[in-house]
């Protein structure tokens, strides 16, 4: 499917069902706030080193990280009610 997902072979323990819960959580946002999620929570990059990548100002590159960050937590606390 995505290649951004990670697999999820194996049993249903805790923590394979909070990669699925945040799989599912991230498949929501849109394909650039979860790029740029991505490149910086899990690939370690800086905003600055993102907002060349995919060639956005810095502010931009940081509001779109913010408000993505703000819908997952926003989906999260859905996900556990």
């Amino acid at each position: 499917e995505e290649e951004w997902l990670p697999d999820l072979k194996g049993d249903f323990s805790e923590s394979s069902l909070d990669r699925m819960v945040l799989q599912t959580v991230l498949s929501r946002l849109s394909v650039e706030e979860r790029q740029i999620v991505i490149l910086h929570s899990v690939e370690g990059f800086k905003h600055r080193e993102i907002a060349q990548i995919l060639d956005m100002p810095l502010g931009t590159a940081l509001s779109k990280y913010h408000r993505a960050l703000s819908k997952l937590r926003k989906m999260l606390e859905e996900e556990e009610k």
